[in-house]
């Protein structure tokens, strides 16, 4: 009877629950900022002047800092700094709905799930703040250089952000960045972090690099020490055979983000979690796990790949080349390719041997792909290695090597 009776009022919950999150919803979307037509519009055209592409992301700040800006006006506070997280955040969707309805903006779908928005008749001038490309010159980077390492702890604390930098920085008005456009100053950052070593992250905060977590690694791995809590490590630190084991064993079983993969971020994880080792890049040498992933002795293992999405990931080599799942790869131990490597320069010891020296340097690259995630020799498929042989043989015949060196073994020269 007490069921029967808490079954009504049950369902009359389940009724009310959405229609409260709706109202919910409409009451969260009544603070947004909905912006006029002639607001994006001026948005728009201040980003052309400071050379920025308008993406839908700055364009959103855009947006608020000059709503912010005029605020100011309106109440007299002029020499104040505009306080921007006072002003109503934007609904990104429409946002992009009054830049697809307008004519005077061209929407453009960008990288993931970006857009930019750019004027109809104008193509405008954009620095893309990512370019590895260096224009600026020598002395502009030594007076930077020089300038940051002067900073107190104070005004050497800069934003994390690429953007938000490039404002302070633009704002102190430095000689060395004279006549400088915004968009030139991101890029700046962006080289200083990434190439110049100028700037570096600390604490979540962007700092001159001797200060920068990114330095103190480095020093650790020039002694191969340990860095930070993996310092206080209870768990033992993992050697590079330990590593390359380890590697394989996880992306043998890992099926997420997809099977062969982890992410970056993810590895030291992983390594703690299934290993009980202490994944340490200081200690094998290295001041990022990336650039450790990216080490010669682990080339048959992974490979390290940026993805679209700004997620770096870890792969099985075996699934990131489709080529070593084919029987031409299978049949060549590349350690056996290694001790035989005198016998295949054959085409420098006598006329008319390029074509071998091709056909067994192509082998060795081939069977390195397929089997040097393993070490270990992978079986001929017996209905492709006949014809391949005569393939190969035909072609040593024709430059005149009637037969091979007794120290190559057939199932080589068949790969």
């Amino acid at each position: 009877q007490q069921q029967q009776q808490q079954q009504p009022l049950q369902r009359q919950r389940q009724l009310q629950r959405p229609q409260q999150q709706h109202e919910k919803c409409d009451a969260t979307r009544v603070g947004f900022m909905k912006p006029t037509v002639a607001q994006v519009l001026a948005a728009v055209r201040s980003l052309y002047e400071d050379e920025l592409r308008p993406y839908g992301r700055i364009l959103l700040k855009r947006i608020r800092e000059r709503a912010a800006i005029a605020a100011a006006k309106a109440a007299g506070l002029l020499e104040a700094k505009p306080d921007v997280d006072g002003v109503a955040l934007i609904d990104p969707k429409y946002l992009r709905r009054v830049c697809e309805h307008c004519s005077v903006f061209i929407v453009e779908p960008a990288e993931g799930k970006e857009y930019s928005v750019t004027l109809a008749g104008h193509r405008g001038v954009f620095v893309d703040p990512c370019s590895p490309r260096d224009p600026y010159p020598g002395q502009l980077w030594s007076e930077a250089a020089d300038y940051f390492e002067s900073l107190d702890s104070d005004k050497g604390r800069l934003p994390s952000g690429r953007y938000a930098c490039a404002q302070v920085l633009f704002a102190r008005h430095l000689p060395f960045m004279r006549g400088r456009s915004l968009g030139e100053l991101c890029h700046i950052v962006q080289l200083a972090i990434s190439q110049k070593k100028i700037l570096g992250y600390l604490e979540g905060q962007l700092v001159p690099y001797s200060q920068s977590e990114e330095c103190t690694k480095e020093r650790c791995a020039v002694r191969q020490q340990p860095i930070g809590t993996a310092a206080e490590a209870t768990l033992p630190f993992a050697s590079w055979d330990q590593v390359r084991s380890g590697l394989l064993e996880i992306l043998d079983v890992s099926q997420s983000p997809g099977p062969g993969m982890i992410t970056l971020s993810n590895v030291k994880r992983l390594f703690r979690s299934q290993l009980n080792l202490e994944l340490s890049e200081t200690v094998l040498g290295y001041s990022r796990v990336g650039e450790l992933l990216q080490d010669a002795r682990l080339s048959g293992v992974c490979a390290v790949r940026a993805m679209g999405n700004g997620q770096t990931m870890v792969q099985r080599v075996d699934l990131l080349h489709p080529m070593s799942h084919a029987p031409f790869c299978g049949g060549i131990d590349p350690l056996l390719l290694q001790q035989q490597q005198p016998q295949h320069a054959l085409a420098r010891e006598r006329p008319g041997s390029s074509v071998a020296g091709a056909c067994l340097a192509v082998a060795a690259a081939a069977g390195a792909v397929g089997c040097a995630a393993r070490g270990k020799r992978a079986a001929m498929c017996p209905a492709t290695a006949p014809r391949v042989a005569r393939a190969a043989a035909a072609t040593l015949e024709k430059t005149g090597f009637s037969k091979m060196p007794a120290t190559v073994k057939p199932g080589v020269v068949t790969g």
